[in-house]
């Protein structure tokens, strides 16, 4: 199970809907996530934050291995089916923001899943295990990262980018 937060807009649905993806040291606070919930319903948009690290052992301790990063991609793809069921959802597709390992799931989503309408990509990159000759489709993608970052490297989004505008 995997427990999701949603906040929606005052006006009436459907609406568009955007998934919220945490970063490596989860939802905390949710300073990088809550205000983005709130902006967004205030512009007609509905957000579904997700706590994917539910669908982890509770004693992980690389968040980021591949075999744990894989696992959690399959969450969220099952996430999206289920956002898509509901009819206070508008699709056929989804907007995801994510932040650092977030970002890295989303960007890893938008390069394979013709179900993401697009992307805010805030300090992350295309995940390893998705190398840049497999990006079969491209949805639109924000990437914002600061180059002092001292968790993912400026770098990291700079690749992305490059394989974005190929």
């Amino acid at each position: 199970r995997v427990r999701v937060h949603v906040v929606t807009p005052d006006t009436p649905p459907p609406w568009p809907t955007v998934m919220l993806l945490h970063g490596a040291s989860g939802l905390g606070r949710g300073f990088m996530v809550w205000p983005v919930a709130e902006a967004l319903a205030e512009r007609g948009v509905a957000s579904a934050v997700v706590r994917y690290f539910d669908a982890l052992p509770t004693k992980v301790r690389r968040k980021g291995a591949v075999r744990y990063f894989e696992k959690r991609e399959g969450q969220l793809s099952e996430m999206i089916t289920q956002l898509q069921a509901r009819p206070e959802v508008q699709g056929p597709e989804i907007g995801v923001y994510g932040y650092s390992l977030g970002a890295f799931h989303g960007l890893a989503m938008a390069a394979q899943d013709p179900r993401i309408a697009a992307v805010a990509a805030l300090a992350g990159g295309l995940p390893g295990h998705v190398p840049a000759a497999a990006v079969e489709r491209a949805a639109p993608v924000l990437l914002v990262h600061g180059s002092r970052d001292r968790i993912v490297p400026y770098k990291r989004t700079k690749q992305a980018e490059a394989v974005w505008r190929r």
